[in-house]
């Protein structure tokens, strides 16, 4: 399962290998009570979902109600009978970083044909560089890109 975590402090135990998601045993590492003092995600992103990239939008291009949420990048999952993944998924938060609500942002990134993966592991600015601090573009046009840093598409 594919988590989101919420790392608040040093030393936190986010379970694994022992536990995993909201509190799933696993069967084949062995611990007395392996859930016992584990921090549970904020938000679970999907099975085999392959959460790839992660940022803040803090642009003004989108509306306001996009500033300072959580982009997540799921490649998706290769192993399962029904899909899950390939998007882009907004993931809003309260301030106290607990979840509001998870939603598709940008979809289509699977092949149908193949089920193959067509989409960004990652989020870049327009010149295909990782996000950072000093590479966001002013009007934060923020593009998806390839693990070569291709660029998929432009604002």
């Amino acid at each position: 399962m594919s988590q989101l975590n919420c790392v608040s402090a040093n030393g936190l135990n986010y379970g694994f290998p022992y536990c995993h998601a909201n509190g799933v045993i696993d069967p084949d590492v062995k611990k007395d009570k392996p859930c016992d003092g584990v921090t549970m995600p904020v938000a679970e992103m999907g099975a085999h979902a392959a959460s790839m990239g992660v940022m803040f939008y803090s642009g003004s291009m989108f509306p306001a109600e996009y500033r300072n949420q959580m982009l997540v990048v799921r490649k998706g999952s290769w192993n399962r009978s029904k899909k899950a993944g390939f998007d882009v998924q907004l993931v809003k938060t309260d301030a106290a970083g607990k979840l509001v609500s998870s939603t598709p942002f940008m979809t289509g990134f699977m092949d149908p044909a193949t089920d193959s993966f067509l989409g960004p592991p990652d989020l870049c600015t327009a010149d295909a560089r990782r996000l950072g601090a000093d590479q966001r573009r002013a009007d934060g046009c923020d593009l998806p890109c390839q693990l070569q840093g291709a660029l998929i598409g432009r604002c």
